[in-house]
């Protein structure tokens, strides 16, 4: 069976598909006509281990720059640690009651999407396509957490390729093209689970339950 496309690749079918539907917009971009960033700005991005950007990434910020909204004040990549992450987006009662530092205790990349929930980058170890996988935390209720999205290409398409997540999160751990994915990218960052929750109860997920 052919792979599907990832990194690169799928992130020009996002582009293409959105220039052919509505002008290169997605929803909630705040501009008229998307704006990358030049090369130079690109080349001197990096991840906080140095590390160079994902493919996907890199692509996505050189059509445009503003619907991720990843940059700070001083255009540097806007990486918080979970717990800092979850005060700044909500508030410290927030971040106290839905801290999952223990299991993801590298830097997290905000992403558009939600209200009472985050969508977020997550850098750990990097895919053999070289793309790091998109967490969601949910605060409605019990505080979840929850793996999306094998990589930013592959969130970047959702609804816009393919509508991959049409009920739950957790949908495309039973896609046929992404599940393996998906799976690869819980075991290298997320210990196992596919979700997790603070309560300990049906929430939480693992690959490896019966």
């Amino acid at each position: 069976m052919t792979e599907p496309a990832r990194g690169v690749e799928l992130v020009d079918s996002v582009i293409a598909a959105l220039q052919a539907e509505d002008g290169g917009l997605l929803p909630g971009m705040p501009v008229e006509t998307p704006e990358g960033l030049a090369p130079e700005a690109i080349a001197a991005l990096t991840l906080p281990d140095g590390k160079p950007l994902p493919p996907s990434l890199a692509r996505f910020l050189a059509y445009d720059a503003s619907y991720l909204d990843v940059l700070d004040a001083d255009g540097k990549l806007a990486f918080r640690r979970f717990r800092a992450m979850m005060t700044e987006q909500f508030d410290e009662d927030t971040a106290d009651a839905a801290d999952f530092s223990e299991l993801l205790p590298g830097w997290c990349l905000v992403v558009p999407g939600g209200s009472d929930s985050r969508r977020f980058m997550y850098v750990g170890e990097p895919d053999r396509f070289g793309e790091y996988p998109v967490f969601i935390v949910d605060i409605d209720d019990v505080p979840y957490v929850c793996l999306a999205y094998p990589g930013l290409d592959v969130y970047l398409s959702d609804g816009v390729i393919e509508d991959l997540t049409p009920e739950l999160y957790t949908d495309l751990f039973d896609h046929e093209d992404y599940a393996a994915m998906l799976e690869d990218q819980a075991r290298r960052n997320f210990a196992g689970y596919v979700s997790f929750d603070l309560s300990g109860d049906a929430e939480t997920e693992h690959l490896d339950d019966e």
